[in-house]
């Protein structure tokens, strides 16, 4: 193989590797109970989401890259009531590899804040309010 031909395949290939990027999600349901609201509002260091009022069963979700080299985490303030609390529902080092690659799942229950992992193919308390 040529010497250009050769610099051009390790640009192209220089090029690819760093785009290892994709994209992931992240859902929040209320399950709190009949006629039990949930307010949700998440961000990070560089996107709001806005304020979401869930009704019972309702779902807030949201998509984004991770791999990008800086790792992502979001925070979301939950509310309903009387309880309350802000919360690192995604955190890229953590919750990549028990949520499956793709979506993380959260349940918001009166006891707490549950999460799926993926591993245990169930649902898993991982926050008190």
């Amino acid at each position: 193989m040529s010497p250009p031909k050769i610099f051009t395949l390790l640009i192209f290939l220089a090029n690819t590797a760093v785009s290892v990027s994709h994209g992931f999600e992240v859902s929040i349901s209320n399950n709190l109970g009949v006629n039990t609201k949930l307010t949700v509002h998440c961000k990070n260091n560089a996107e709001d989401l806005g304020s979401h009022v869930l009704e019972n069963d309702g779902e807030f979700k949201w998509d984004f890259s991770i791999g990008t080299g800086t790792p992502v985490n979001y925070y979301c303030d939950l509310a309903s009531g009387s309880i309350g609390g802000q919360f690192n529902l995604f955190d890229e080092n953590r919750d990549v590899a028990r949520c499956g690659g793709q979506t993380c799942f959260w349940r918001v229950l009166g006891d707490g804040i549950y999460l799926f992992i993926k591993a245990n193919n169930d649902y898993e308390k991982q926050f008190h309010w």
